[in-house]
């Protein structure tokens, strides 16, 4: 599971039409009530799957309370949708996706699907 979204770099105005974001890496912290995200960005999805390669670029998301205690109907049907199409199948599973539904949602991220 991933996103995949067109990338420019601003620091170098590469452009990577379909770029590959996993999510390598999150924290909730239940007592300060803060989601933090890691999405490490490639150009390709093979690319990602060589550990040799850095991301291209690296996105670091901190999540308020707010954004997982406050009714989300997008979510909760973009959810349903993934365990009646069968993405999800393990605890693991569901995690992850909502992570990725999450970042999805936020803003710069809105184009971005699942592969």
């Amino acid at each position: 599971m991933a996103l995949s979204l067109a990338l420019i770099l601003s620091d170098t105005g590469a452009e990577f039409p379909r770029a590959y974001g996993r999510i390598d890496d999150s924290l909730l912290n239940l007592s300060s009530g803060l989601l933090k995200i890691t999405l490490n960005w490639f150009a390709t999805q093979t690319v990602s799957n060589n550990r040799r390669f850095k991301p291209i670029r690296v996105d670091s998301l901190d999540l308020p309370v707010s954004t997982f205690l406050t009714p989300n109907p997008t979510f909760v049907i973009k959810l349903q949708e993934a365990c009646n199409n069968g993405t999800i199948i393990t605890p693991q599973d569901a995690l992850k996706t909502a992570l990725y539904i999450l970042v999805q949602q936020q803003a710069g991220y809105e184009n971005a699907v699942f592969i």
